[in-house]
């Protein structure tokens, strides 16, 4: 790819909005039920993308370090209840397999099951903003996990 300018920047553009939705399809597909406002999210995170680029070429980066490095920032930007229920089960995946047996508790099917009933749990470790709020948050979500996943198995 070459420099982002006005002749290529629909082109690059629409990359990017391919990149961006291919990704959320494989990682966060919960948020693909937004309907209108998931593509017009893609969009905008397609636009930022294009406009860090720009940024980076005129601070002097190569053109495709440029695009990869911004790609992945607004990848890595990307956040969904799906994911966070994952990375959570991820960095709890001992203590959950201890409490409850299952070792599997991250696969896809698991995580999908467990999002609606964890919902609210997930969403208050999300939007917690001091670190007592966040902690209390966290604890009581792996208690839920794990009722949950007891009462599944």
């Amino acid at each position: 790819m070459t420099s982002i300018n006005e002749n290529n920047f629909e082109a690059e553009n629409g990359y990017f909005q391919n990149r961006i939705r291919s990704y959320i399809q494989q990682y966060h597909p919960d948020l693909l039920d937004k309907g209108d406002d998931f593509e017009e999210k893609i969009k905008a995170w397609s636009e930022d993308t294009v406009d860090h680029v720009l940024t980076l070429e005129k601070e002097g980066f190569q053109s495709t370090e440029a695009i990869e490095q911004s790609l992945a920032r607004t990848l890595e930007s990307i956040s969904s209840p799906i994911g966070t229920l994952r990375d959570f089960i991820i960095e709890n995946e001992d203590t959950i397999q201890q409490l409850t047996g299952i070792s599997d508790a991250s696969d896809r099917e698991v995580l999908l099951k467990l999002l609606p009933l964890v919902q609210t749990e997930i969403e208050t470790v999300e939007f917690s903003t001091n670190p007592s709020d966040i902690s209390d948050a966290k604890a009581h979500l792996l208690r839920k996990i794990s009722l949950t996943l007891l009462q599944r198995n």
